[in-house]
């Protein structure tokens, strides 16, 4: 009958181990895995659900991946799933890891977007926008978010904008002025009305 014959960890690889099985490489696995599983030299093969010990070592090698990934800054669901799939992690392996990363709270894309309003200056509803979708934010959610961000605050954003930029444009005067003006809120993703309000009450200042 086929036996465990070594468990040997790995050079490269500090945090795993290879199964030898009849003196002939196996697989390799984390030490979680063998202590989960009692993995140890002289079993018996025959009693060791090999295929779901490959599928949970490699969940929990996709688990670790993301919480890495997302250790550098807060990351959307779409960004999540990106990220394992082009680390070659299965489909179902994926959805595993995503399904257990929202029990926890670690993914919640309302709360991405809103956190990203809060914290996004400079920057007007269409830029706002093209940023979440960019991100895998779902539509729903963008539009929510986005119906919570006021005209008023629109507007005091790209006031604030203006008032750095014209003493850069000081040579211009007249339409070519606001027109320099309006292209720059533009660019920045504010609304044409917005823009041209905050243009005129700056100009007025």
């Amino acid at each position: 009958m086929p036996t465990v014959t070594k468990i040997e960890r790995q050079k490269h690889n500090n945090e795993r181990v290879s199964v030898f099985i009849d003196g002939e490489y196996s697989f390799s696995v984390s030490d979680e895995i063998i202590i989960q599983y009692g993995i140890a030299v002289g079993m018996n093969v025959n009693s060791l659900p090999l295929k779901e010990i490959t599928e949970e070592d490699e969940y929990k090698r996709a688990l670790s991946s993301a919480f890495k990934h997302m250790s550098v800054s807060e990351k959307t669901e779409k960004q999540i799933v990106t990220h394992l799939l082009r680390k070659e992690f299965s489909q179902a392996v994926t959805q595993r890891v995503i399904t257990r990363l929202k029990e926890l709270n670690y993914i919640d894309d309302l709360t991405f977007a809103k956190n990203f309003v809060e914290h996004t200056s400079g920057k007007g509803k269409r830029a706002v926008i093209f940023k979440l979708r960019e991100k895998g934010v779902p539509d729903s959610i963008i539009n929510e978010v986005i119906a919570n961000m006021s005209e008023d605050s629109q507007l005091e954003s790209a006031i604030e904008l203006l008032k750095k930029q014209l003493p850069k444009l000081s040579k211009y005067e007249g339409y070519e002025k606001k027109r320099r003006l309006n292209d720059f809120l533009l660019r920045r993703g504010f609304d044409w009305s917005v823009a041209a309000e905050a243009i005129e009450k700056c100009l007025e200042e």
